[in-house]
């Protein structure tokens, strides 16, 4: 019992002795507090550490049961900026230790219902920011201030959050001797739409939709000169539009997300980025280094991208199709890195770009397949911001080709640049060209060139100047068309384009060819030289046809097939060009030819002439052409269906025009000219045997032969309608002459009037078989005796005219030859024979 009373009196003495310390607490705290002294307290505080001002409508004192004073309808306003806060209320605690030594310290401060409007500067896009139901607590832990705050803004609760602590005195950010702070900030969930100004309809770009998120965290250790920043950043469901060649043209979806961290030197004004990186659907990207803010200077500034799909780029940066050469395109993943020196007036870049993951390609004559080795390395300078020139390299198979830049306007596409490769095999680089895909290349090349004007925008444009070098090319398709040994320099100007040293070999034989044209990308204007030891004209277009076949339009296709049947009938298979030469000219749609020689058929022929061309096919052609002595069986044979319908030495002088190369092109042509035929027979037929079956001229059959041989055959003739007309073709043989009237079409069918001579010999056997005496019989021819001559070339028939034989006769009967002989033979039917005959 004793033990429960002495507890009991214990405890009422504790609690009396609190009752007492409570009491004396209080008036202390009534006696050395004055309420209205608070809020001056912490105006000087705000006034000292922040610049700011401090106006209230209410304040009130609260002893009990912690001391505090609160300020009702506060305003808070920040010299600087012009930036003010409003409350509802505010609540300053004071410390209670402090007040049992007689000081008052505010050790903690609530904010309650506050707001506020954040006007960005009129450069950055951002719309105001209306901020609402802020609740700040900031309480004060030794040395540090520690703080909270919750704000609504964008239509969301709690959209902004922001806590850390902050110790500072007199000092600004930017000294070193301000004491530090940690600072992090969070703004959670925001419809894009409403952080940005409202957008003018005519704008470059407009955002659609889109959310976000994003982070910063701000530190600075107490007496160190640099503030240390991490931030992140996501954005999803972004939608914008870009206004291009007026029409809209909306982005696809993307879900961006960004990762930074900087350290800051505000008295120097200094940036450090540590590490960046910005993930998006067209790749990842990442970027450090160091800038100067007070004068834009880079340090050591490096990028670099992985996963990067090129397709995917013009789609999110839509001015990126722009830039982007015309007929240029690209797909696939690549990867890059790039390193910056220097200032925004002259900046120093350095790249190397692997593209060989990717898919490229230039209009139809440039693809690069997938894993197909391309680098590209580069070190340029821009300046100004607009100015970019420098060196560069880019590496395919085992082609390299280095390059200069020049004064390119990255505003205006003008520049100038230059190109040089190495010697590189071309070998397996039909995958690399459409346009040969199906065909086999060869050989070395090496490129130089120099373009200058507006390299973007109007390529047609450009001022340029381009060596090409091909040794040992070859070009082959799947059906074994090929040109090989192909050699030449090529230079290619905007005035004019010269082929040099050209040779190339299509069949057995080698062709050399010089070609010089003048404004090829105006009203162009040519002169051509070739020359071949032995050239076969239709497997020179057959090769071509089938080449060059898949560029064709099927028009022209049609073209080269009658060209090649027009040529095979003149040069059937096997039979060859020799020693060929050719000169020509070229201007206003007109070739000219001044000179063209061959040989052919053990002879030669030399041509000059003209050739009207109506776009890509000719029109109209003249032609000078002279024959010499070619041989008349090797070009008759197989022509005509019919072995060696005829044999001799052939000579031709004419002129001809006519008008295309089809199938019937024979129809159009006209001409006048002479031919003479020497030392040769006419297989076909026998002239003597035709006058052997006439009546009374039967013992002329002992000259028959079965063919028609001579010494000399002349005529001049004129071609019209497919036709070779003849009015006076002499023939001259050992045993007769003849005079004939008639045509030859040009497909080969004859039809003549001829009148026969019997040399002197012949009629003297056919006297005396009828009975005269030798020393009566005239050793003068005797004639004419006419016969027709009418059929295919190689296999004409030949007979009496029937009209004619009464009369011959009688004429043979009463001896009339030398009379008949006087009536009809010219004057110039017993002509020398030319002395090259």
């Amino acid at each position: 019992m004793p033990n429960k009373r002495n507890a009991r009196a214990g405890l009422f003495l504790s609690a009396g002795v609190l009752v007492l310390a409570l009491a004396v607490y209080y008036g202390l705290v009534a006696l050395w507090i004055k309420p209205e002294t608070i809020p001056s307290a912490l105006v000087k505080i705000l006034d000292r550490n922040f610049d700011t001002s401090l106006t209230f409508k209410t304040a009130s004192f609260n002893a009990f049961p912690v001391p505090s004073s609160e300020l009702g309808e506060l305003r808070i306003t920040f010299r600087k900026t012009g930036q003010t806060l409003t409350a509802k209320r505010a609540r300053i605690f004071l410390g209670v230790l402090h007040l049992l030594i007689g000081r008052a310290e505010v050790v903690r401060v609530h904010i309650q219902g506050g707001s506020s409007e954040i006007v960005p500067p009129e450069r950055i896009p951002l719309a105001p920011v209306r901020i609402s139901n802020m609740n700040v607590r900031i309480q004060r832990s030794g040395d540090k201030a520690r703080y909270q705050w919750t704000a609504d803004a964008f239509g969301r609760e709690q959209a902004f959050k922001g806590e850390g602590w902050l110790l500072a005195g007199k000092e600004s950010l930017a000294s070193p001797a301000f004491a530090g702070f940690e600072a992090g900030f969070s703004l959670e969930g925001i419809d894009l739409l409403s952080v940005f100004k409202p957008q003018d309809l005519n704008a470059p770009m407009r955002l659609q939709a889109g959310s976000g998120r994003m982070t910063w965290k701000i530190h600075r250790v107490a007496g160190q000169p640099w503030v240390q920043l991490e931030s992140k950043a996501e954005v999803k469901g972004l939608v914008y539009e870009i206004y291009q060649e007026a029409s809209r043209v909306t982005s696809p979806t993307v879900e961006a997300f960004l990762e930074a961290d900087f350290t800051w030197h505000p008295a120097q004004g200094e940036v450090v980025l540590k590490r960046s990186l910005l993930s998006l659907p067209a790749g990842r990207f990442e970027a450090s280094g160091r800038t100067s803010l007070a004068t834009g200077e880079l340090k050591d500034v490096r990028f670099s991208g992985t996963d990067i799909l090129l397709e995917s780029l013009p789609q999110y940066y839509i001015p990126f199709q722009e830039a982007v050469p015309f007929n240029f395109g690209f797909s696939g993943r690549s990867s890059f890195e790039m390193s910056a020196e220097g200032s925004w007036k002259e900046l120093a870049l350095h790249a190397n770009w692997d593209l060989t993951p990717a898919l490229i390609s230039y209009g139809g004559y440039f693809s690069k397949p997938k894993d197909f080795p391309l680098h590209l390395l580069f070190d340029f300078s821009v300046k100004q911001g607009r100015m970019l020139e420098g060196d560069f390299s880019l590496e395919l198979e085992k082609a390299t080709t280095k390059g200069t830049l020049r004064s390119f306007n990255l505003r205006t596409g003008e520049g100038e640049l230059n190109l040089l490769t190495n010697k590189f095999s071309i070998d397996g680089w039909e995958a690399l060209i459409p346009a040969f895909k199906d065909y086999k290349l060869g050989g070395e090349v090496k490129i130089l060139a120099n373009l200058s004007g507006n390299l973007i925008e109007h390529p047609g444009r450009i001022k340029r100047t381009v060596n090409v070098t091909v040794q040992n090319g070859r070009l082959r398709d799947a059906g074994g068309h090929e040109i090989r040994n192909i050699h030449f320099s090529l230079d290619s100007g905007l005035l004019a384009l010269e082929l040099k040293e050209a040779e190339f070999q299509i069949g057995a034989s080698p062709v050399l060819l010089a070609l010089h044209i003048e404004d090829p990308f105006g009203k162009p204007s040519a002169k051509l030289k070739l020359a071949a030891s032995q050239l076969h004209p239709v497997l020179v277009l057959e090769t071509a046809r089938e080449l060059a076949g898949p560029w064709f339009p099927e028009s022209l296709r049609s073209k080269f097939l009658e060209w090649e049947k027009t040529l095979e009938s003149l040069l059937p298979a096997g039979q060859f060009l020799e020693k060929t030469a050719l000169e020509a000219e070229y201007a206003e749609e007109r070739w000219s030819f001044p000179r063209a020689v061959f040989e052919v058929y053990e002879g030669s022929v030399t041509a000059s002439g003209t050739l009207e061309m109506r776009g890509a096919s000719p029109a109209g052609y003249e032609l000078d052409c002279q024959i010499d002595r070619i041989n008349l069986a090797r070009f008759l044979k197989n022509r005509t269906g019919f072995e060696n319908p005829a044999e001799g030495n052939f000579f031709f002088v004419a002129r001809l025009r006519g008008e295309g190369f089809d199938s019937d092109w024979k129809k159009r042509l006209r001409g006048q000219g002479t031919f003479s035929l020497t030392n040769g027979r006419f297989k076909s037929f026998d002239v003597l045997a035709a006058v052997a079956k006439i009546e009374g001229f039967e013992d002329v059959g002992n000259s028959v032969s079965g063919e028609t041989g001579f010494d000399d055959v002349r005529s001049s003739f004129s071609i019209e309608e497919g036709r070779m007309k003849m009015d006076k073709l002499s023939l001259v043989s050992r045993d007769f002459s003849m005079v004939a009237s008639g045509e030859l079409s040009l497909e080969g069918i004859l039809n003549y009037r001829l009148n026969v001579f019997l040399s002197g010999p012949v009629a003297t056997r056919l006297f005396e078989a009828h009975g005269q005496k030798p020393s009566e019989i005239s050793s003068e021819p005797f004639g004419p005796l006419e016969l027709l001559l009418a059929g295919d070339f190689g296999h004409p028939e030949i007979q009496p005219d029937p009209a004619f034989l009464p009369r011959l006769k009688d004429q043979l009967l009463k001896r009339k030859d030398q009379e008949v002989l006087n009536s009809f033979l010219p004057e110039d039917f017993f002509f020398k024979r030319p002395a090259n005959s």
